[in-house]
């Protein structure tokens, strides 16, 4: 899988609000609550080189497909959780392009 660049959709309400986040790699869907976005952050931040699964409780699993594009979605989950207003934000992430390693 490491040479798949998926499309990866994040969503947040932003800040102060207490809507649901989601992620969505490929189609694959992730959907949770204020409650679930630290442990959902920290699944997404550590999938290995390889990619794998990612599992929240609560919450369900996802298929992420490389470790750059489980960071991605991690540091931006995170960024759009601090934009007052909330925001969706659509990329794509090649494995050789990880945010750690540019």
């Amino acid at each position: 899988m490491l040479n798949h660049t998926p499309t990866i959709t994040i969503s947040h309400p932003g800040l102060g609000s207490s809507g649901s986040w989601s992620v969505t790699i490929d189609g694959k869907e992730l959907v949770g609550g204020d409650t679930d976005l630290t442990a959902a952050q920290r699944a997404l931040w550590y999938v290995p080189t390889c990619g794998g699964t990612v599992s929240v409780d609560g919450v369900g699993t996802i298929e992420v497909p490389h470790q750059a594009a489980g960071r991605i979605a991690s540091i931006t989950l995170a960024d759009l959780a601090m934009v007052p207003g909330g925001e969706t934000v659509t990329l794509r992430v090649r494995a050789d392009r990880d945010p750690l390693e540019m």
